[in-house]
């Protein structure tokens, strides 16, 4: 499944809540077999990575892997334009 661009600001269709807004985001993940790809058309996100801890800025050009079931929160940093890609 491939979602449609989506400004950064706004939440991406078929995304969960969850994902944007760090400070009041609880954890979220995918299904089992199912990973997914972030990629930053324009502007930046930050992406982090809960169990075990990590985070990566996401730029144009430097796409983010979602692995399945692993929990993770999205924070727009500045605004801009991703698309979402998931397979499995």
């Amino acid at each position: 499944m491939t979602a449609p661009p989506a400004p950064t600001s706004a939440k991406p269709a078929g995304v969960k809540r969850g994902h944007f807004f760090r400070r009041t985001a609880p954890r979220t993940s995918h299904q089992v077999g199912r990973e997914g790809v972030i990629g930053v058309l324009e502007g930046c996100l930050r992406y982090q990575v809960l169990d075990p801890s990590s985070e990566v800025i996401l730029e144009p050009g430097c796409p983010g892997l979602i692995p399945p079931q692993q929990p993770h929160l999205m924070e727009p940093l500045r605004n801009g334009w991703l698309t979402l890609h998931f397979y499995g």
